[in-house]
């Protein structure tokens, strides 16, 4: 058995685990799974502009 990455589980089967929920995702250059994946592209994340909470 392959032990697997959070984001690569999360992108094989999250599908079901995020359906209906809204979603916060914060990242680097080094989020990526091993085929060198972003994970923004992985879970399909629509970009948005920042925000800043004060």
């Amino acid at each position: 058995m392959a032990v697997q990455t959070g984001l690569a589980r999360l992108a094989s089967e999250g599908s079901s685990l995020l359906e209906g929920r809204r979603l916060g995702l914060l990242v680097n250059a080094t989020a990526v799974d091993a085929e060198l994946r972003h994970a923004i592209d992985l879970l399909g994340v629509r970009a948005c502009a920042a925000t800043r909470r004060t």
